[in-house]
């Protein structure tokens, strides 16, 4: 798409024309127009439009860092095999260091009585939430690779393998035709992190857990909706968007910053709220 073109959809009337040339920017980074960008991602008045020219912005500004860290530090034609290199050589540390822990904890469970109400045990396990956060994240940064798939069939099997012993506290509800393009990898780190947050909130609240997963599309995006009856949130969403953590005690929240890499990787978005009656709702969309 030529930039003469690119300018004119930016300031078009047609939301259409608007939201095509936004997913067009958020794949393709051009650094002439970022000031075009920006004056359009500030007169935007379309929330989804407006979610995806900030992708873009967002994405853009990430191109550039790294495009001058690379000019600085390896050759244009080293850069593929350079970050290779790097992910594998960070995948052998993260198997180490899971192996390290791992020992760790044995040998605590022997020396250390009783282990199970111990700092010990806790420090170890908020550990362990460290790396898999990190292993998720890395996880999340991979190139996608999108498919068609049928959203209740992909969540229903979701459940039965990441969530077993809590079956009968998770209900679904959506139309069981509809299909999605997406990275299944992708949906799924943010679907099952959606989840965990949601038990996590029941248990803090004390409460029997009920988890009600919803799931539908528009004419621009699809959305899965995961509402729990726990705690709700204790802090402004605004607050949660920026630190992207939890607010759940003892437990380090790397859950919205998975979600925040998998869904930004999927050309989406999410969003988080107190319900209404009880609880609250995540809400995770990605462009069609």
């Amino acid at each position: 798409m030529k930039n003469d073109e690119i300018l004119n959809m930016l300031n078009s009337v047609s939301p259409k024309q608007r939201y095509d040339v936004a997913k067009y920017l958020a794949g393709n980074q051009l650094p002439l127009l970022e000031i075009n960008l920006r004056t359009a991602y500030e007169k935007e008045t379309v929330g989804y439009i407006k979610k995806t020219l900030d992708l873009a912005i967002s994405r853009l500004q990430q191109s550039t860092v790294k495009n001058e860290v690379n000019d600085d530090e390896v050759p244009q034609n080293h850069q593929v095999s350079y970050q290779n290199g790097m992910n594998e050589m960070a995948s052998m540390f993260l198997h180490e260091l899971e192996s390290v822990v791992g020992r760790i904890a044995y040998t605590a469970k022997n020396e250390i009585k009783p282990y199970d109400i111990s700092e010990t045990k806790k420090h170890i396990e908020m550990l362990r939430s460290v790396i898999e956060a990190i292993t998720q994240i890395k996880e999340a940064s991979k190139s996608k690779n999108t498919e068609e798939v049928n959203i209740h069939e992909f969540i229903n099997n979701l459940i039965h393998s990441a969530y077993p012993n809590n079956l009968s506290e998770i209900r679904l509800s959506g139309n069981f035709g509809i299909n999605c393009i997406c990275d299944k990898n992708l949906l799924k780190l943010a679907i099952t992190n959606g989840i965990r947050n949601a038990i996590e909130s029941c248990l803090e609240f004390d409460k029997e857990t009920e988890i009600s997963i919803w799931w539908g599309e528009t004419n621009v995006d699809w959305f899965i909706s995961i509402m729990d009856n726990g705690i709700g949130i204790t802090l402004p969403v605004e607050q949660l968007m920026k630190k992207k953590v939890t607010t759940k005690n003892n437990h380090l929240g790397y859950g919205l910053l998975i979600i925040t890499k998998a869904m930004e990787r999927l050309d989406g978005h999410w969003t988080l709220e107190n319900d209404a009656a009880e609880g609250a709702n995540l809400t995770l969309r990605w462009n069609k």
